[in-house]
């Protein structure tokens, strides 16, 4: 859903100031500050309305760190589309065209899956020719492979929303996701063509390219449901201007019937399952943790108050902040370290593997977990 700035105002000004939003929102529960919370971004959109705040890089930090979770249009009660109103108040903070060079050269990519892939490739060359990666520097890139040979969406019960993050940093993830859909009784296809959600889009501004992936994504899946891998695409394709209808693999799993034979040892113990703020907040989660647990896993739910700090698009423009968010989450897992780490967003797996690579943690997509323990 997107937003001209005028249009978010005029919804802005409903809100009653009474801070559902801002008590379960990460980023405020991260840094305790009332300009990273629901409550204070719309305080500023209004502000920016009125004219009696001008654009700052306080104001342009405080909308850059939003996670885009969803929380605040959950708890709501005037129904103001809270997330849609800070994106459009962004972007007459901080306007597509003065983005970081990072968030420019991604629109780019994004735009253009041939030209992502050569990227991929490049990447991966200078990364393999380096002897020494240290803990902040740019996840390890997969090899570029050939997509999945799964049907066309046509023929198919659901489709498999691959997704950029996925396909870049954890392809095996979406093997995976195939694998134990199938094995539940599913037929499994794949997008036509590789799309993008346009989760990005919205968040910089980009609503041209938004509305076009939010089309393409349409069109590639042929009018049946998404099976998807990642909490922002699944959050996109359900509030587009048309929703679609998608869940995440492990609702679709639950849905489809999760029987055996499992095999419980394949993870090693103790086995901690996250729900990323993209799922937990307001909405019916992932059900791995339940779908574990019927496996015969002994497996507890890993909730830390603040976001771990992964969330996109906020660790690309607001990278301090989202260091910071995720100094409670490191703590807890250095202190008490699980031997296996299962999470349902890349994003968070991807932060998760950079703070726990000295701590011997196997750090898993659900849909990964998933197959271990059931035989397929």
């Amino acid at each position: 859903m997107t937003l001209s700035f005028e249009s978010a105002a005029k919804s802005a000004a409903a809100c009653t100031w009474c801070a559902n939003c801002r008590s379960g929102c990460p980023s405020f529960e991260a840094t305790r500050d009332e300009a990273a919370s629901g409550r204070g971004r719309i305080g500023m959109l209004l502000a920016l309305a009125s004219g009696s705040l001008a654009p700052s890089s306080r104001m342009a930090a405080a909308f850059a760190s939003c996670t885009r979770c969803g929380w605040c249009d959950t708890v709501c009660p005037v129904k103001i589309p809270v997330r849609a109103a800070i994106d459009a108040a962004r972007t007459r903070v901080t306007p597509p065209t003065e983005l970081g060079r990072v968030a420019r050269l991604m629109l780019v990519l994004l735009r253009d899956p041939a030209a992502a892939r050569r990227a991929r490739r490049l990447i991966r060359r200078f990364q393999e020719a380096r002897t020494v990666r240290d803990r902040r520097s740019f996840p390890p890139v997969a090899p570029v492979e050939p997509r999945l040979a799964l049907p066309a969406p046509e023929a198919a019960d659901v489709v498999l929303s691959i997704g950029c993050r996925i396909e870049a940093f954890v392809p095996e993830a979406a093997a995976d996701a195939a694998a134990v859909l199938a094995a539940c009784g599913m037929k499994v296809g794949v997008a036509s063509q590789p799309v993008c959600s346009g989760f990005l889009q919205e968040a910089w501004g980009a609503h041209a390219d938004a509305a076009a992936c939010a089309e393409a994504t349409r069109a590639s899946a042929a009018g049946r449901p998404l099976a998807t891998l990642c909490g922002g695409c699944r959050n996109t394709a359900r509030s587009a201007e048309t929703p679609l209808e998608a869940d995440d693999v492990g609702a679709w799993v639950a849905r489809a019937g999760w029987r055996g034979p499992f095999r419980p040892e394949a993870l090693a113990g103790p086995v901690f399952v996250h729900e990323p703020c993209t799922f937990r907040h307001g909405r019916e989660g992932t059900s791995v943790l339940d779908l574990l647990r019927r496996a015969g896993v002994d497996a507890v739910r890993f909730a830390p108050v603040a976001c771990c700090g992964g969330a996109a698009p906020a660790c690309v423009d607001a990278p301090e902040e989202s260091e910071k968010m995720g100094e409670s989450v490191r703590a807890a897992l250095e202190a008490a370290p699980p031997k296996t780490l299962v999470t349902s967003d890349p994003g968070c797996l991807l932060q998760f593997r950079r703070m726990t690579d000295a701590l011997g943690i196997d750090v898993i997509h659900a849909a990964t977990a998933l197959r271990r323990v059931r035989v397929v």
